[in-house]
């Protein structure tokens, strides 16, 4: 195929993929730990506009976090299957450019153009 600056590297997709997974699950861990924060008003002489407070900000946090994890778990799925996707494409443009018509004949100009260009 043509060197012409554009390629994908699977490999480096799916390495970032894994990544996004790790992410997804450090934000899962945090989201999980935010949750079980309870602050109560007793421990703080009462201020109970204080500790609503306190617990207010903890639930936007823990929401933020969730919606990352939930983020990156998606971005994990669409670096794998871009990683596919590409291998899948590679493949079949390998296949069209060695594909012959008689025995002894090497694919047709046209097909290697179009291969190429994949």
């Amino acid at each position: 195929m043509p060197d012409d600056g554009l390629e994908y590297l699977p490999d480096g997709l799916r390495e970032g993929g894994r990544g996004s997974y790790l992410c997804a699950d450090e934000a899962d861990e945090a989201q999980q730990r935010l949750r079980s924060i309870r602050a109560d008003a007793s421990s703080w002489g009462g201020a109970e506009e204080f500790v609503g407070s306190v617990n207010e900000t903890r639930d936007v946090q823990a929401g933020g976090v969730q919606r990352a994890a939930e983020e990156r778990e998606l971005m994990g799925r669409g670096a794998h299957r871009s990683a596919g996707i590409g291998e899948a494409t590679d493949a079949d443009a390998s296949a069209a450019v060695t594909q012959r018509g008689a025995p002894g004949q090497e694919a047709s100009a046209p097909a290697r153009i179009v291969a190429d260009g994949m």
